[in-house]
């Protein structure tokens, strides 16, 4: 028998059967069964219902009814004569008439309390009282309505108790505490484009207001405008600046040219804009123009700079000249092509600006004590596996490849060694890791 019922599954909350097991049965309307393998259900208790079967708890009986007995599936609805209860009523003793309007009560029932002056309770069963809105007073107390301000007039805040709280409502054009009187006419440069008004604006740029209690401002003329706000005078608006000028003051007169290097391209600016690298303007400048070949600027430099010697640019519009490479040398300024050194000469560094810099230097990865070739048609040595020249060009001596890279024999550079391989000082070649080691590129080790 025990192992039968180990294969039976238990019941689950809100059903039940003799043993706790299935086959279950749900729980009936008005029970409930709130654990697992129920034998039995349980009644729902007074003040409480169950509509549904199948349950795992009871509702409490909402405002308005009762229940006296378990095990029920609905509560009772108050008698007409005493609709009201509070939330879970046992008893139809706790069934109450309901507080009629201007009055209050917990749960809209009695016992009932009068609405305070300035208050008002419009509908029967009120659970609070509501402050009298803006415009209205109550001077009594269980009101159920607000009495209005006269027509023009309004209150400061919500709850007035009196007409003497009624004050008349500020018109445009003028403003006041809360926007009722005293009220006081705006200044001039300032409005108040409706009633009621707390303060009054300032005219926005471009605006103006000449007269006192003005309820809107008006705008400068086309092409004109101001460079502030609260301006009270026709005479502020000035005409805008014109393409090529600025001013600081709103981009209005007066204006000043924009200098080299900037440029304005629409009317009405506040600053003028730096011309691109690669490009410069004249004065008063609506737009930029590109440098020439041999020439170069950086952004708002106020003209082209002639590439100096040493140095070239072959192209249009560029922010900067090139060092000519090793080998070629200008002696001239404004060059669109740096010259090759004649036959097999060649310079020790970038930037050569005369051709008697042109020499038989040692080439990459070889040397000399002079850091020449020994003679026409001879050649330098080569520096040693694991080594390289000390530079590119005219080395005098070569220098040790750390640890991490390698060279060959006449070799300008130390070359690190890649992924999985390693390698000590002065190395010729660089080293698979061993079995079950590994390394990232340049590694001196596994």
């Amino acid at each position: 028998v025990t192992y039968a019922r180990t294969l039976r599954l238990i019941c689950d909350e809100g059903s039940y059967s003799e043993d706790g097991f299935q086959p279950c049965v749900a729980c009936p309307a008005g029970n409930y069964s709130n654990t697992k393998a129920a034998t039995a259900c349980l009644p729902c208790g007074v003040s409480e219902f169950n509509a549904l079967a199948q349950q795992t708890a009871c509702v409490t009986c909402p405002p308005g009814t009762f229940n006296h007995r378990e095990g029920q599936s609905s509560c009772t609805d108050c008698p007409v004569a005493s609709p009201r209860s509070p939330p879970g009523s046992s008893s139809v003793a706790n069934c109450t008439d309901f507080c009629h309007t201007g009055t209050y009560g917990v749960f809209g029932a009695p016992p009932c309390l009068p609405c305070l002056e300035g208050e008002y309770a419009p509908a029967n069963a009120s659970e609070a009282c509501t402050p009298c809105p803006l415009g209205t007073y109550q001077g009594s107390q269980g009101a159920s309505v607000c009495v209005a301000c006269s027509p023009g007039n309004s209150t400061n805040a919500t709850g007035a108790t009196n007409e003497s709280q009624c004050l008349a409502v500020c018109l445009p054009g003028s403003f006041g505490a809360g926007g009722l009187a005293p009220c006081f006419p705006c200044d001039r440069g300032y409005y108040a484009g409706v009633e009621r008004s707390h303060a009054c604006a300032p005219c926005a740029r471009d605006t103006y207001a000449e007269n006192a209690s003005s309820v809107e401002c008006l705008p400068c003329p086309a092409g004109t405008g101001n460079a502030g706000v609260n301006s009270s005078n026709a005479s502020d608006c000035l005409p805008f600046c014109s393409v090529g000028r600025f001013s600081a003051a709103a981009g209005i007169e007066p204006c000043s040219p924009c200098q080299n290097g900037t440029f304005a391209p629409a009317v009405r600016q506040e600053q003028c804009t730096p011309c691109a690298a690669g490009s410069t303007s004249g004065e008063e400048a609506t737009e930029c123009f590109a440098c020439q070949a041999g020439s170069s600027a950086r952004s708002g430099d106020p003209n082209c700079t002639v590439c100096a010697v040493g140095t070239s640019q072959g192209l249009d519009g560029q922010e900067e000249c090139a060092l000519c490479p090793n080998g070629k040398y200008a002696n001239a300024t404004g060059q669109t092509v740096c010259t090759a050194c004649p036959g097999d000469l060649n310079t020790q560094l970038p930037g050569a600006d005369r051709e008697d810099l042109c020499q038989p230097l040692c080439a990459e990865g070889t040397f000399s004590a002079t850091g020449l070739k020994p003679s026409v048609g001879a050649s330098c040595t080569n520096c040693s596996a694991g080594k390289r020249s000390e530079v590119l060009f005219g080395a005098t001596a070569c220098v040790d490849c750390s640890a991490g890279t390698s060279s060959r024999e006449g070799s300008g550079t130390c070359d690190d060694c890649t992924a999985g391989y390693f390698s000590g000082d002065v190395a010729e070649f660089c080293l698979a890791c061993p079995a079950g080691t590994s390394s990232g590129g340049g590694a001196s080790a596994c």
